[in-house]
């Protein structure tokens, strides 16, 4: 009840300032209470020493702080955190609203005491520079200030530093801008139906007469610019011709194996074939792939040159006949001649060393180039082991020739025949297996030559035996086997 009473009375006394207390719904007035200091312990007495009870903290709601904090002198009292109490302004701050002036006496007062110039992070401009009018404002050096004035009628860039500047020259009307030795310039201007050119990067384009990017280009370009001079669009692979002052398209791909014929003045056609009566005149040379003849082909005959023409032999032959020369003029077809000797032939040429090309046969030329004729005789090739060496295929007498030289002198060739001592001299070897021998005098072009006209068996070996020396490259190092009879 005591503590009731006095919050009752110290609210009362703070809201009303009454000396007098009624409590609400009683008949008990109270005597004016003196109320002194809280004491430390937070007690309020009455003035007969009675205690009305503990208070803390008073409520805002009952006219308080809610705060125990003591207050000092000049301070703006502040509301922070559900409670009343002072804020941190100084005296200093305060004399700025004392109540001989308003803010903006006090604030006039200040400028004069501020430091110029004022700095950006402060809201200035950190120069003293006044400003005039129609300028840009920049940034430069730390300072926000107008660039220099651009004279009307110029056009802008930004210098080195990035500033504003105007062009160094008045600008005309209706002129190309461009980059130039790091300003804007107007190009010169152009006349009506110019098209503006690029001349590349090292320097500024150009108006010119006349010419048009074909992607930009509209209308129909005439034939004498470069254009068809029509509008039609074009299939796939078809000729093109010219028609009526236009470029264009033959109105058909032909068929797989048409020809092209002429219409005179009229466009060409496709046709199925062109008939030799009525459209190819004259006789094609020879120069050209024709037979500079008229004549009719037969059947089965030999074709010949005759006086500059391509032919052919007047008959077919009979059966079992031969083809006789007749030197100069055309051949003729003959009767078998009784005892024919079918042409057989191997020919050697231009030496190539001894030997296989790793091992054996260390006596035995070789050769680079062959020439075998007929089926009587087989050539067989160096091989690893062994070298050149003609076999007989068909016996009978058979003319053989072996040339070869030797550059120092005194080597041995000779033609050897089934012999087995390939490396030794054919000097020493078996006599019957030697059918010539002869020493080389000192060259090695054409040397020395031997020579045998033997009757060869089937499967008989004939080979170019030397004793080592022999070292002729040239083609006239040769070997000969030639069948001459049955």
């Amino acid at each position: 009840m005591k503590k009731i009473l006095g919050l009752l009375l110290l609210t009362s006394l703070l809201a009303f300032g009454a000396n007098e207390y009624k409590q609400p719904n009683a008949s008990i007035f109270y005597k004016t209470l003196t109320l002194p200091t809280l004491n430390t312990s937070g007690v309020i007495t009455n003035t007969s020493g009675g205690t009305l009870g503990t208070v803390t903290k008073i409520p805002i709601a009952n006219g308080g702080t809610n705060s125990s904090n003591t207050l000092s002198n000049s301070k703006v009292i502040v509301s922070s955190g559900g409670t009343i109490g002072e804020s941190t302004t100084t005296t200093t701050q305060l004399s700025y609203l004392d109540a001989t002036s308003s803010i903006q006496t006090q604030i006039n007062g200040k400028q004069a005491t501020l430091t110029l110039p004022l700095t950006i992070v402060n809201g200035g401009t950190n120069t003293g520079n006044t400003l005039s009018n129609n300028s840009f404002i920049v940034s430069s050096g730390g300072t926000i200030g107008e660039a220099a004035p651009i004279t009307a009628r110029r056009s802008v860039w930004s210098d080195a530093n990035g500033l504003p500047v105007g062009s160094n020259s008045l600008l005309n009307n209706n002129r190309v801008i461009v980059s130039s030795g790091g300003t804007l310039a107007e190009i010169a201007a152009g006349t009506s139906a110019q098209v503006l050119t690029s001349n590349g990067s090292a320097s500024a384009p150009s108006w010119q007469a006349g010419t048009v990017a074909l992607g930009s280009a509209t209308g129909t370009l005439a034939v004498a610019h470069g254009g068809t001079n029509s509008t039609i669009a074009l299939n796939n692979n078809r000729l093109v011709v010219t028609s009526g002052g236009t470029i264009g398209e033959l109105t058909s791909n032909g068929n797989s194996g048409n020809i092209l014929q002429s219409n005179g003045n009229a466009a060409p056609t496709w046709v199925t074939n062109a008939p030799v009566a009525t459209n190819i005149t004259g006789t094609l040379a020879v120069a050209h792939g024709g037979t500079n003849s008229t004549i009719t082909l037969n059947n089965n005959r030999i074709i010949v040159s005759s006086g500059g023409t391509i032919g052919e032999l007047t008959s077919n032959g009979i059966s079992g006949q031969v083809l006789s020369s007749n030197g100069n003029a055309a051949p003729t077809w003959i009767a078998t001649p009784s005892g024919t000797i079918a042409k057989s032939t191997v020919y050697l040429d231009t030496g190539n060393g001894l030997g296989g090309s790793v091992s054996g046969d260390t006596m035995i030329r070789n050769f680079t180039n062959n020439t075998v004729v007929g089926s009587a005789l087989t050539y067989t090739a160096r091989t690893t082991t062994a070298a050149d060496f003609i076999t007989v295929v068909s016996a009978g007498v058979y003319a053989i020739t072996y040339d070869d030289g030797d550059s120092l002198g005194g080597s041995i060739i000779g033609i050897s025949i089934n012999s087995s001592q390939t490396s030794t001299s054919v000097g020493t070897i078996t006599a019957s297996t030697r059918l010539a021998a002869s020493n080389v005098i000192a060259t090695a072009s054409y040397g020395s030559s031997v020579s045998a006209i033997w009757y060869l068996n089937a499967n008989d070996v004939i080979r170019a035996h030397t004793d080592g020396g022999p070292d002729g490259a040239r083609d006239a190092t040769q070997f000969r086997v030639v069948k001459v009879s049955n």
